[in-house]
């Protein structure tokens, strides 16, 4: 079953973000607290959850297939 929404129909619009990579095009949501962004491929899904806000720190959940791996961007230069 495909959940595929609308996507950048009227609603969302692609801007370019920058990070030490350089310009690329980003999709900017806005998210409250309880509220989650599913990511899907196939059979595989990601979903980020945003639990808390507090002041100007945010708390995130994600829940990823086990196969998947994850790292936070400041610890990337770790793995290489």
């Amino acid at each position: 079953m495909d959940v595929t929404p609308p996507l950048l129909e009227n609603r969302y619009q692609l801007q370019t973000g920058r990070d030490q990579r350089g310009s690329f095009p980003m999709l900017i949501l806005s998210r409250h607290q309880g509220e989650s962004l599913i990511l899907s491929e196939g059979d595989s899904q990601i979903t980020v959850s945003l639990l808390k806000v507090e002041n100007e720190q945010l708390k995130i959940a994600i829940s990823t297939p086990d196969e998947e791996r994850m790292i936070q961007q400041e610890l990337l230069h770790l793995t290489e």
